[in-house]
């Protein structure tokens, strides 16, 4: 009778752990998707739906734009965090670009069909400080905090800040300029669509 007893009793302690677990679970789900619905209550389209509803009527100049965040509690801190992260979404879509140029540009002036070892080292490097060199052209133009305290930035880099960029930059033969600023404006056009 006690070992029947002693089971009833283990048997419901398992059932009342795992009831007050999988209440525990569903209540942090439920506490969590609370948190991402406010997070974005009231937020500016250029958060949720990209920053082209920023610039929807702007046809003279394409834009890429980052969009970065941050939760901290200092609001310094916050900001230069929001603009770095925004800053590098912008990075990588011209380095990706920029690189593809660079290697449609090293293949078309040798003759070669492919890129030497040797030179996919000198175009990354090159690639990466083309990109350097044209984030000196972004500017913030707007920041959004929401009720959650995270700081979000919205950081534009101009199809004209860009070209100038590439312009002002020593070294650059006048027909790898002309490429890239070719190259440049298709890049534009694309990651335009994709928004």
């Amino acid at each position: 009778m006690k070992k029947i007893f002693f089971c009833f009793i283990t048997v419901i302690f398992i059932a009342v752990l795992f009831f007050f677990q999988t209440g525990t679970m569903a209540m942090s789900l439920f506490d969590n998707r609370t948190i991402m619905e406010k997070e974005f209550e009231g937020a500016p389209q250029w958060i949720t739906k990209g920053c082209s509803t920023y610039y929807k009527n702007n046809k003279d100049d394409k834009v890429l734009c980052g969009v970065g965040s941050s939760l901290n509690k200092n609001p310094s801190d916050a900001r230069t965090i929001a603009v770095i992260k925004a800053r590098a979404e912008i990075a990588g879509n011209i380095q990706t670009h920029i690189t593809a140029i660079l290697k449609d540009y090293s293949t078309t002036e040798t003759g070669r069909k492919e890129i030497a070892p040797d030179d996919y080292q000198r175009i990354e490097d090159f690639s990466t400080q083309i990109t350097k060199m044209t984030l000196y052209g972004t500017k913030v133009v707007d920041y959004w905090v929401s009720k959650n305290g995270t700081l979000y930035a919205l950081v534009v880099l101009t199809r004209g800040q860009f070209k100038g960029s590439i312009n002002q930059m020593n070294g650059l033969s006048g027909s790898l300029k002309g490429k890239i600023i070719e190259g440049a404006e298709k890049s534009f056009d694309e990651i335009d669509k994709i928004k």
